[in-house]
């Protein structure tokens, strides 16, 4: 993965942060604190994967 592979995914990721903050508002919950932040690869577990977006949610998917 390219740096600029790299930072689309984590604005990507950022906007799904932000879905799923707007959604726990329109249900009324608590919104949790997230920190996303870019980390190298070297410090990542050799076998690391990335786990799915938030998917689904209730049943519905964003």
């Amino acid at each position: 993965m390219t740096q600029k592979e790299a930072e689309a995914d984590r604005q990507w990721r950022v906007g799904q942060v932000s879905a799923y903050s707007v959604f726990l508002r329109t249900e009324k919950q608590d919104v949790p604190v997230y920190r996303i932040e870019k980390i190298k690869r070297a410090d990542l577990p050799r076998n690391w994967r990335p786990l799915p977006a938030l998917g689904m949610l209730r049943g519905r998917l964003i």
